[in-house]
């Protein structure tokens, strides 16, 4: 494509329906529109966007690597298998104006695929691109195996190029995808497990690379799997979410987040209908926990909700939606009126490549990684898991088959394939059938389709049984994988080193630079080494001492006990001691290079007892809790914030049986004139000004969600 050719296409990726001209002459050709964003970047080019208000915006290599763009365009995608009996479906969506895709199976008829084109949705295609996969599903639901080629070229007679292509569809955690070549193979080491898992990606990609003239998206089934997946080129990554035999939707963000940033793709999450703890779907049910999700994914940046089932949203008998699909259109017409502003994320966390770490649920006795290999822990992750349970406090109760307890009949189970269970229909020997046991030893109903009939009968409440987590400082971290460059980190105000990172010297540079540059660096003694003291500022000893307690500067000491690394200050250098051990010896550091700050912790990898160690835990309250330009006064809560011209919007989603009584407390310069106001009822708070402060006290019903604006 000439440079000429190139100058009226539109990118359908990282932004929608938009005008794109490079500034740069130089550029001669484009792969493919999939892959722009990446070319562009490596050419350094700046773009031209024209936005809906007619005005320009030039894109500069560091936006488009960042995808520092506020207010992107937002869809909700609707699945659904449409056929002449279910239009009624279709309707509802376009009147309503909230819907903004279709994703439907591979042998949807023209004629229906004429019917979403008419309505002016783009499609999207879910069609496992590896073939075994592939096969192994289709066969399983006794379906012919659709023919990659025939589908791609019936799609594109209807749509032209205006479809996505869902390459991989929870890839990595469905029995008949990775999950049953890791049951198969397995792999002892995180090494080989990662092998298995390129080249199983590297099978999918060889059938979907003809076809990168159009969207390819990507949905993960666990967290895990986000960065390898956002890897391969995907227009758009999504993890799914609100099942029981997947983790928790805070983790999810900040994977899907980093990924996004770090592979320039758009992000969001699907969420399932599906819950295995009643075997079958909750669209009859109560639906305060599907909308706290809704909101709080939105308002956490997504660009995509994909909502699974779509067909059980609406009852053609009555011809009307049901509860959750009213409040699905709610949500989304909510979404069209209201533009979120801008999200700060000041917090990356970087994970080593292949980590293959998951939320640990907290029935799970034994703590392991790549799923279903079971490969046990490596020196460093039981620190993961403190860091992600101090930022997400309660996130290790959302992957919960077992609310009820202990079934009489465990027929049928939670799940055929899943972390709690592999029934023998997925285990590709005997001794790989697995039923997890469950926390308790006694439980409420005989079965799960009891559970089923007595919730629908009741319209029974779904939240108390389906927990969430809180925040402990916001919606503010991101998660990257250690390869990600010097530019990607540096649009991070913060960089948490967690798990076994190598150090390398491409590493060590990339880590340097970004320090110098102005970046705070938080790691600890276990992937800072002896070597490491140009980096950290001390000489760390290879031997461990235990210690008994600590001192946060000049506070009074605290008993604990813990393991360190005994350490020398380099000779020369501007270090300051902010911890030390009762015996003087240096505990967490702090060196001043260039603009920037290295926080070193001695205790190797951040890890106490059973949590993360005391000092470890004050060291990331001092440094991130001071990011935040907002204060949350109350009980723990899950919140987000974003920023509109003028305006700051927050979040407040209460997972708890009760009514959530608090105070958010916010800066006054640059707000209009004190107004506190809830988005979705109009209601209307009293905003006192303390200082530079504004406060306003809020009440946020049980299980509901709230959208504060502040002016």
């Amino acid at each position: 494509m000439t440079h000429s050719d190139f100058r009226k296409k539109k990118h359908k990726g990282l932004l929608k329906n938009v005008e794109i001209f490079p500034s740069n002459d130089a550029f001669t050709g484009l792969p493919s529109r999939r892959k722009f964003i990446g070319t562009a970047m490596a050419g350094g080019l700046s773009l031209y966007v024209a936005n809906a208000f007619g005005t320009m915006k030039i894109l500069s290599h560091q936006d488009l690597e960042n995808n520092a763009v506020a207010d992107r365009p937002f869809e909700i995608s609707l699945t659904i298998n449409p056929t002449r009996g279910n239009l009624p479906i279709l309707n509802w969506a376009e009147e309503g104006n909230w819907c903004g895709r279709i994703s439907t199976i591979p042998n949807t008829s023209d004629e229906m695929l004429e019917e979403i084109k008419k309505r002016g949705w783009p499609a999207t295609i879910t069609m496992w691109a590896h073939p075994s996969t592939r096969r192994r599903q289709f066969e399983r639901w006794n379906q012919p195996i659709p023919d990659v080629n025939e589908v791609m070229a019936r799609f594109k007679r209807v749509f032209g190029d205006n479809f996505a292509w869902e390459i991989f569809t929870e890839d990595d955690s469905a029995g008949v995808a990775y999950p049953y070549t890791l049951l198969r193979e397995k792999p002892g080491t995180y090494e080989e497990a990662k092998i298995l898992f390129d080249n199983y990606l590297a099978e999918a990609m060889d059938v979907a690379k003809p076809h990168s003239d159009v969207e390819q998206w990507g949905r993960s089934g666990y967290a895990s799997g986000a960065h390898a997946f956002a890897s391969q080129g995907i227009n758009l990554l999504l993890i799914e979410r609100a099942n029981d035999d997947i983790e928790d939707l805070q983790t999810a963000i900040a994977f899907a987040r980093g990924a996004s940033r770090q592979y320039g793709c758009k992000w969001g999450i699907d969420f399932s209908l599906w819950w295995g703890v009643i075997n079958g779907c909750v669209e009859k049910l109560p639906t305060l926990f599907h909308k706290r999700n809704f909101y709080l994914t939105y308002y956490s940046g997504a660009d995509n909700i994909t909502v699974e089932g779509g067909d059980l949203l609406y009852d053609l008998s009555n011809n009307k939606p049901n509860l959750l699909g009213t409040a699905l259109a709610e949500f989304g017409i909510f979404t069209r009126k209201e533009k979120r502003g801008e999200v700060k994320i000041p917090v990356v966390v970087v994970l080593p490549e292949g980590h293959g770490w998951m939320t640990p649920s907290y029935w799970q006795t034994t703590r392991e990684a790549w799923n279903y290999a079971h490969i046990p822990y490596r020196q460093g992750y039981r620190g993961v898991d403190a860091f992600f349970s101090m930022a997400f406090p309660g996130s290790n109760f959302a992957m919960d088959p077992f609310p009820f307890g202990s079934y009489k009949s465990n027929n049928p189970p939670a799940s055929p394939f899943a972390m709690s269970c592999i029934t023998p229909e997925f285990a590709p020997e005997q001794k790989d059938i697995y039923y997890a046991e469950p926390p308790l030893p006694f439980g409420r109903f005989e079965n799960r389709d009891k559970a089923r009939e007595d919730m629908v009968k009741n319209q029974t409440e779904t939240s108390p049984y389906r927990p969430m987590g809180t925040t402990r400082w916001g919606d503010v971290i991101d998660v990257l994988i250690s390869t990600a460059s010097e530019r990607v980190l540096n649009y991070y105000k913060v960089v948490v080193l967690l798990g076994p990172v190598k150090m390398d010297k491409p590493m060590k540079e990339r880590l340097e630079a970004y320090v110098k540059a102005g970046g705070k660096l938080l790691m600890s003694a276990g992937v800072a080494g002896p070597y490491d003291n140009d980096l950290c500022g001390v000489e760390i000893q290879p031997e461990l001492w235990a210690g008994t307690a600590w001192q946060w500067k000049d506070e009074p000491f605290k008993g604990e006990p813990f393991r360190y690394c005994p350490s020398k200050v380099t000779p020369g250098v501007n270090v300051q001691i902010l911890a030390q051990t009762n015996s003087g010896s240096p505990l967490i550091t702090c060196y001043r290079n260039g603009k920037g700050v290295v926080y070193t912790c001695l205790v190797p990898w951040f890890e106490g007892v059973t949590t993360l160690m005391g000092a470890a835990e004050r060291m990331f309250d001092e440094v991130i809790g001071s990011l935040q330009e907002i204060s949350i006064e109350g009980l723990p809560i899950h919140w987000t914030s974003s920023q509109r011209e003028g305006e700051m919007i927050v979040t407040l989603s209460n997972s708890s049986t009760t009514e959530w009584t608090g105070c958010i407390k916010v800066p006054g310069d640059g707000l209009g004139t004190s107004k506190c106001k809830e988005l979705l009822t109009g209601k209307t708070f009293a905003v006192q000004s303390k200082g530079k402060l504004l406060t306003c006290e809020v009440v946020v019903p049980p299980y509901d969600v709230m959208v504060i604006s502040i002016c």
